[in-house]
């Protein structure tokens, strides 16, 4: 039996599922199991630059940049939920914070700043992949049921 963290005193390892790079080649978008989104701009640390927790359970799927334009996410939970997220929001509030002396922002608060739109995309839940196209303002859900969704950036079917 292998000890948990909490017993261990270390923290948990967090481990990349998906990583996708936007059109600034400096910046790139990993989705991990711990329900995190974590933004790393390259140029700066190896410290993401931003983390956002739009879900309570790791995303089902990600899209970064959709139809070309820039900080936008498309994130999907395997429960049916799709959130439309723009980091340039977020941002503002983490800037907005510094210059005020006030505390950052946390993760969910930033992600519900970030957060413009959300959809029961599948009511039934069960959502394993998400996919953006790469010019047009397309994005497709799928379900373990074979139940494909084409929405539109505006996410209507």
């Amino acid at each position: 039996m292998t000890p948990s963290a909490a017993s261990t005193g270390t923290m948990p390892v967090v481990a990349v599922d998906r990583i996708m790079l936007g059109s600034d080649p400096s910046l790139l978008l990993a989705a991990c199991n711990d329900a995190t989104l974590r933004l790393f701009d390259i140029r700066a640390s190896r410290v993401a630059a931003m983390v956002l927790a739009p879900f309570k359970q790791p995303p089902a799927g990600v899209a970064f940049e959709l139809a070309g334009r820039q900080g936008i996410i498309a994130a999907a939970s395997e429960r049916g939920e799709l959130k439309l997220m723009d980091i340039r929001q977020a941002y503002s509030a983490m800037s907005a914070a510094s210059a005020a002396g006030a505390p950052m922002p946390g993760m969910a608060e930033l992600s519900a700043t970030a957060t413009y739109k959300t959809v029961a995309a599948h009511s039934k839940g069960g959502v394993t992949a998400l996919v953006a196209h790469a010019y047009a303002p397309l994005l497709a859900t799928g379900t373990t049921n074979q139940v494909v969704k084409v929405w539109t950036e505006s996410c209507e079917v």
